[in-house]
């Protein structure tokens, strides 16, 4: 029976089978075989000599950052990321809904939408110059108001390109970069001051992650520097804000709105007519995302496919055997000399055998003609060279 250990961010009904696989999160799980973990940090100590595999499931790139990617690789352990597909159908669902919430935000069209249903009678005593209409509903336009990106990874900056194109000056702020080399953002304003960029902003969008250091990222200094009519978009994590600041500041009106799909326990409590909620916006996304996790993690531990590696060559070999043989080596001359060497030793020949490597580490799936025991494992083990051995 496989070992699968989750973090308490990572928390979702996957669905493994029960029968091959033993799920729970943190400690409830000893000697865990793979990591699912969100976008919280795992230190080289949280990582059990046990592990062989990590999954990353949030919606940020998996760097050195937030996992030990180095360390991971030289101890064998595969890092996994949400294919790409998903991670950009993610991306692309906020984008969209940042583009809508600042169009809504300024053109007030559920306001009006709202005042129509309630009022739909006052319609034909309302004077017929549109002037005095709009004065009832004003809005305003979106072209050279400042926006202010706060986290410029990838969907940060795809958010960011979306809003120059609509006519909007652009400033972004993130401590990770200095340069944005892409031509298309070369326009942006960054700022190497958080405080700067909530001080002139008309609207500001958050794509940070959630570490230690960013709860909080907005808190009272920021939210009361901040313009009084200020739109503040939120699709990362609530965390990023301090959410009783946040709602004191709208329910006085220091602050115009607040757009965000997650809803903290302030606003359930209480309702606030300028914070929008745009429920499940992620879900869909979540769903596939959870069902190509747990397809990743099952191919992984019961055939040591690799698919969406961070820092191992994808690799897959049909089944030829009776059994598989999975070897992590270090990629040095003579090692697939020694491996084989070792196979033919034991009297087992060898049915088919995938090689792939990737900077300093090689990545082997072997099948042979006949089971083997674990004495097999364990000579590999005392070799030199030789990373990670586990029998299938």
């Amino acid at each position: 029976m496989f070992k699968i250990r989750m973090s308490e961010k990572s928390r979702f009904p996957f669905g493994f089978d029960e029968n091959n696989y033993q799920v729970g999160i943190g400690s409830e799980i000893a000697d865990p075989d793979l990591l699912i973990v969100d976008n919280e940090k795992l230190s080289e100590a949280e990582i059990p000599d046990s592990v062989l595999g990590i999954i990353k499931i949030g919606l940020f790139d998996v760097t050195k950052i937030n996992i030990p990617v180095e360390f991971c690789t030289k101890r064998g352990v595969v890092v996994f990321s949400s294919p790409k597909i998903y991670r950009q159908e993610s991306d692309y669902a906020v984008r969209e809904a940042v583009v809508w919430s600042i169009i809504n935000a300024s053109r007030n069209f559920m306001q009006i939408n709202n005042w129509l249903d309630s009022n739909f009678k006052e319609l034909a005593s309302l004077p017929s110059k549109p002037r005095t209409f709009d004065l009832r509903l004003r809005s305003r336009g979106i072209l050279n108001q400042k926006v202010f990106v706060i986290g410029l990874g990838t969907e940060g900056r795809l958010v960011a390109k979306a809003l120059m194109q609509i006519g909007m000056d652009v400033y972004g702020y993130d401590p990770y970069v200095r340069k944005l080399k892409d031509p298309l953002l070369k326009d942006i304003t960054l700022l190497n001051k958080l405080e700067k960029g909530c001080q002139i902003a008309d609207f500001i969008t958050l794509h940070a992650p959630l570490y230690k250091e960013t709860i909080g990222l907005i808190s009272k200094p920021q939210l009361d520097s901040m313009k009084s009519e200020v739109v503040i978009i939120n699709f990362s994590k609530p965390e990023l804000i301090n959410q009783p600041g946040l709602y004191s500041q709208l329910k006085a009106n220091n602050i115009g709105s607040y757009y965000s799909d997650q809803i903290s326990p302030e606003f359930m409590e209480s309702p606030l007519p300028n914070a929008v909620f745009l429920v499940g916006l992620k879900e869909g996304h979540l769903i596939e995302d959870a069902s190509q996790i747990k397809k990743i993690s099952i191919e992984f531990l019961k055939q040591g496919t690799i698919e969406s590696s961070i820092n191992f060559p994808d690799s897959h070999l049909p089944n030829h055997g009776i059994c598989r043989l999975i070897i992590t080596n270090e990629n040095i001359a003579g090692i697939i000399g020694k491996i084989t060497g070792i196979i033919a030793s034991f009297g087992i020949n060898i049915a088919a055998m995938l090689n792939v490597n990737q900077g300093e580490i090689g990545y082997n799936i072997i099948d042979l003609d006949q089971c083997v025991d674990s004495k097999i494992i364990e000579k590999f083990k005392s070799q030199g060279g030789i990373i990670k051995a586990r029998l299938i």
